[in-house]
């Protein structure tokens, strides 16, 4: 296993290369001149040409990419062009927030998906997996900005159970900020929730055919001992591979839903540096939203070898 490791862990080198490469393409052909965003419209030419060449920005795009990229492998990912703090710094004051609404919103959906999903498929057939599947469906269409505004207007605005505006970072106050993160996480993790209580439910039923779950119910065990103990486990392994590949949608979701409830993270700092075409913060953000989500994929692939002898020794 040490060895399929260090093997994943060479092939994210080229991967994070392609990212950057992209990325910093993208930039570079959206419209809009940072330089012109600084000094303003009306600024003299001169002054706009020299502010371009004090930022580089007068260079051609490979030299410009090559200069960050050895910047980058040094430790270096530049200064925001308006905050002048180093972006790195920027970022990893923003983190925690948007890894706390992942991480929450993925539990929630862990939580709600897994039991639905068992309840509808036990009771195949029965009203309330009908009702199961209707409801995660109506999840599965909501989206993320819609189901933040709505539950705002429920329960910031309407009946006052969370707050509206403010936030306690979590190095002051760690469960009173734990408040702030309810709504965004609840919007971000339901419709994570209704694609689990789907893959639950068809995961479980296939097992639930198998011929070892007939034997064990044809020792005389009970139904609840047959589902959660003998089918539960390998219907679940599809799990491990979906809510790791989904935690890169989740922080892709959290760029609207941190702008909807003005929250301090990432996603929201994407925004504003977008806006203001703050290239290096924009570039530093995606570089360790990549970090993050590669290695998310490589810890699931390696649970999912601890989990599935087939796999550890195909």
């Amino acid at each position: 296993m040490l060895t399929v490791a260090l093997r994943r862990l060479l092939t994210l080198v080229p991967v994070l290369l392609a990212i950057s490469f992209v990325s910093f393409l993208l930039l570079a052909i959206i419209p809009g001149d940072p330089a012109v965003m600084m000094l303003g419209a009306d600024a003299p030419p001169p002054a706009l040409e020299a502010l371009r060449e004090r930022l580089g920005l007068d260079r051609p795009f490979l030299e410009r990419f090559l200069v960050w990229l050895g910047n980058a492998a040094r430790g270096d990912l530049g200064a925001s062009l308006y905050q002048h703090r180093p972006v790195a710094q920027m970022v990893l004051e923003r983190l925690p927030v948007t890894l706390m609404i992942c991480l929450l919103a993925t539990l929630i959906s862990l939580a709600i998906g897994l039991v639905a999903g068992i309840v509808s498929a036990v009771r195949r057939n029965k009203p309330i997996d009908h009702v199961v599947r209707i409801v995660s469906l109506i999840g599965l269409s909501m989206p993320d900005f819609w189901l933040g505004l709505l539950l705002i207007l429920l329960f910031s605005i309407h009946w006052q159970v969370f707050p509206l505006t403010g936030f306690v970072p979590l190095s002051q106050d760690f469960l009173g900020s734990l408040r702030f993160f309810v709504l965004p996480s609840f919007a971000l993790g339901l419709t994570l929730a209704g694609f689990l209580t789907r893959l639950t439910r068809a995961s479980l039923l296939e097992v639930l055919s198998a011929d070892y779950v007939r034997t064990a119910r044809s020792k005389g065990l009970r139904e609840r001992v047959v589902v959660l103990r003998h089918a539960l486990g390998t219907a679940l392994l599809p799990l491990v591979t979906v809510v790791g590949l989904n935690f890169g949608r989740l922080l892709g979701g959290a760029v609207v839903v941190e702008s909807v409830f003005s929250l301090p993270g990432v996603g929201r700092l994407i925004v504003l540096a977008i806006s203001q075409r703050d290239f290096p913060v924009v570039q530093a953000a995606v570089l360790y939203v990549a970090v993050i989500y590669t290695v998310i994929n490589l810890l699931t692939d390696l649970s999912y070898m601890v989990l599935d002898p087939r796999v550890r020794y195909a």
